[in-house]
């Protein structure tokens, strides 16, 4: 079984991939991947460059999503926007299946610097979630980021709730795959 996790921000210092890495870090039954979606860039969307084929970055990214039995997926908040990045990626997803995610167990995750915990994107991008084949089994929003992790010391609530999280996340990824067989 393999979960993947990926942030959706370019930026090279995101907290959101500091979070996702955390993450990713505390899985004990599962294989694990961390993704760079910088890696996966592609143009913005448009029809006219869809007439010409989906870029070879966001073919792989989908081959890549597809190997996975669940997800951990942390995204910044832009101005309480969903980071264009990152729509630019759904978007172009959605253009080969809109079912990106396959039903497959997700956990939903925003860290911000700010107290919101990222609130306005978590709101934002909940209900579109399912609609592109996530099963958010969590969501974990982390305000005031850089107050809970110093100098790469975790406050301990905090790592005591991705914990619990990953243990839920990883216990859906387990039972999906038996009832698959």
């Amino acid at each position: 079984m393999k979960i993947i996790a990926f942030a959706g921000s370019n930026g090279s210092t995101s907290i959101n991939r500091l979070l996702t890495k955390k993450a990713a870090s505390l899985i004990a039954k599962h294989e694990v991947e961390i993704l760079d979606l910088r890696v996966y860039d592609a143009p913005i969307y448009k029809d006219s460059i869809e007439d010409r084929g989906i870029p070879e970055s966001i073919l792989a990214l989908r081959k890549k999503l597809n190997t996975a039995d669940g997800f951990i997926f942390s995204t910044p908040e832009h101005n309480g926007f969903t980071p264009a990045f990152l729509k630019n990626i759904l978007d172009w997803l959605s253009r080969i299946d809109r079912k990106t995610f396959s039903d497959k167990p997700m956990l939903f995750m925003a860290a911000s610097p700010g107290a919101r915990a990222g609130k306005s994107v978590r709101d934002n991008l909940r209900p579109l979630l399912p609609r592109w084949g996530a099963n958010v089994i969590a969501e974990l929003g982390v305000g005031n980021f850089n107050d809970k992790v110093v100098n790469g010391v975790w406050d301990a609530d905090l790592l005591a709730e991705l914990k619990q999280n990953i243990i839920h996340l990883e216990h859906l990824v387990s039972k999906q795959a038996s009832e698959l067989i």
